[in-house]
């Protein structure tokens, strides 16, 4: 299957720009690499998902099916695989919350995706954003692009 082509570039105003082809999102979301970056309840050190993909606006990420649900309008960290933290007391709001299945996500089976929007950043804040995408993030998302799946079109 053919690899979609990504352009990824910082403008004047430090804004992210890219270009995905056939992308529906308005902000199009950058993927990670896959358990190396995790959400975790904010302060408390307590790992609640692995993140799945990131952008300036929100971020979406797995968790087991067994996990407690988080509540609304706490604040989230993103830290690395040795829970180093990476940006700290991020407001947000949820947007969706599902089972997955192999339909969706090969090797997803017992475990649940949620997206998330980012609320009130600053702009301190949405500048670690952007050098964590520019840095951590990768080429892209091919496990979605080339399965089909519906879910790049949140």
């Amino acid at each position: 299957m053919n690899k979609q082509n990504r352009m990824f570039s910082v403008a004047m105003d430090g804004e992210i720009n890219q270009n995905f082809n056939n992308e529906k999102r308005k902000s199009q979301r950058f993927c990670v690499k896959r358990g190396q970056y995790s959400v975790q309840v904010w302060g408390s050190g307590e790992v609640i998902g692995t993140i799945v993909d990131i952008n300036t606006t929100g971020l979406a990420f797995l968790y087991p099916l067994e996990a407690l649900m988080i509540e609304e309008n706490e604040k989230l960290d993103i830290v690395d695989s040795d829970q180093n933290l990476i940006i700290g007391d991020i407001a947000y709001k949820n947007c969706y919350d599902f089972e997955m299945n192999e339909e969706f996500y090969q090797s997803s089976t017992g475990n649940r995706r949620r997206g998330v929007q980012f609320q009130k950043i600053s702009t301190i804040i949405k500048s670690k954003l952007e050098n964590f995408i520019r840095d951590c993030a990768n080429a892209g998302c091919h496990e979605y692009a080339e399965s089909g799946s519906s879910l790049r079109s949140n």
